[in-house]
């Protein structure tokens, strides 16, 4: 694709923000974003952490969540 999806416009806005947007109705507090285009992410408001397994594929980004989920509680 060459660019981060998460920032791609659905219904106008970044796919992201309705992923957020549904993390946060469920309850979800904080919700971060795990690597990718960090100054993006962070100029929509985001918490970005650092994917801490970068070209681990999707598995080291969510060994990276939990990680940093554990660090938030």
């Amino acid at each position: 694709m060459g660019r981060d999806k998460a920032l791609v416009p659905v219904h106008g806005a970044p796919m992201v923000m309705h992923v957020v947007s549904a993390l946060r109705s469920a309850g979800c507090d904080p919700v971060q974003a795990i690597g990718g285009d960090a100054p993006a992410l962070a100029a929509l408001g985001l918490d970005v952490v650092g994917d801490g397994h970068p070209g681990e594929g999707p598995l080291g980004g969510v060994i990276t969540a939990l990680a940093a989920s554990a660090d938030s509680t």
